[in-house]
């Protein structure tokens, strides 16, 4: 998992068995917030893991494209896959990328 600062922190392995052994403490003890707190606080990491993982759809990236890219343009997401449009200088047709996650560039 990487931190905050960019630093590598505990593997993703290690943060599952750690939240594991948390909740096991919290059926021994019900009661005890700081088993409850640190139990969440990992959660709430892994939770971020899996949604930097995911992969979001074509719907979803078109939706971030600017509409001033898109004027004078179409929308053939659903039949052809590629959403285009024109400003005064240029044409632009965005293709989102599907199952796989993309590095900007």
């Amino acid at each position: 998992a990487v931190l905050e600062d960019g630093r590598e922190g505990l593997p993703e392995a290690s943060l599952r068995e750690a939240l594991q052994s948390l909740d096991a403490a919290r059926e021994a003890e019900p009661g005890n917030e700081q088993i409850a707190r640190e139990a969440e606080r990992i959660r709430r990491r892994l939770e971020k893991l899996e949604a930097a993982r995911r992969v979001p759809g074509p719907m979803e990236i078109a939706g971030r494209i600017s509409s001033a890219l898109r004027d004078r343009g179409g929308d053939c997401l659903e039949s052809l896959g590629y959403i285009w449009g024109q400003t005064e200088t240029s044409v632009h047709i965005f293709v989102p990328a599907r199952g796989l996650r993309l590095n900007k560039s």
